[in-house]
């Protein structure tokens, strides 16, 4: 595995772009990002061997494939049981969306595959450990996969403290670096120029 590194900002425009359309071609990628086909490819793999990209799916509309109900069901589980109900709901047929909160509740969202749902949650849920569970049938849904730079935080690659607003952005060999201020991009360009010094 290569070795991990700090997301810089063509990595938060690639994993916004496929954010957007999983299916988009490396080629429309690189147009945008100003990068040649196989590098926006070493970039993806690279993205994805440090855990930032997990995977590329699709999104299936269960209520065009057959007749399925849209619920949405929320549990207040008896606490420590929260951590069971919200395993035996990640592995029950229908549910697509599963979330437990630090208070003991776990709220499920899918399609469920027939109009009985009490037991439907029952032969799925281990229902001594809820105490009180509420169902309501879906009317909309909508999931968004887009990213804002407000989702990624970038780090200084001198002294790795957050670059905010404030900071500053510079290209060294085709990539871009950013710092969180000036004195930190001067130590990097003398840095820089040193090592381009040995190198000539």
């Amino acid at each position: 595995m290569r070795g991990k590194r700090e997301l810089d900002e063509t990595d938060i425009r690639i994993v916004q772009l496929l954010a957007e359309n999983g299916r988009r071609a490396f080629s429309e990628i690189a147009d945008h990002v100003g990068l040649s086909p196989p590098a926006v490819s070493e970039r993806v793999d690279r993205l994805h061997e440090q855990g930032v990209i997990r995977g590329f799916t699709i999104a299936v509309d269960r209520q065009q494939l057959n007749a399925r109900t849209p619920v949405l069901v929320e549990f207040q589980v008896t606490p420590p049981h929260a951590g069971s109900v919200y395993e035996q709901l990640s592995h029950t047929d229908g549910i697509e969306h599963v979330f437990q909160t630090h208070d003991s509740r776990v709220v499920a969202q899918g399609h469920a595959p027939t109009s009985d749902l009490s037991d439907w949650l029952a032969a799925n849920v281990e229902m001594a450990n809820i105490s009180q569970f509420d169902i309501s049938l879906l009317d909309k849904q909508t999931w968004s996969m887009t990213l804002d730079d407000s989702e990624f935080t970038v780090s200084c690659v001198v002294c790795e403290n957050t670059v905010d607003s404030d900071g500053v952005r510079t290209e060294f060999d085709g990539e871009t670096k950013a710092f969180c201020c000036s004195s930190c991009l001067a130590a990097y360009e003398s840095e820089y120029d040193a090592r381009q010094s040995n190198v000539e």
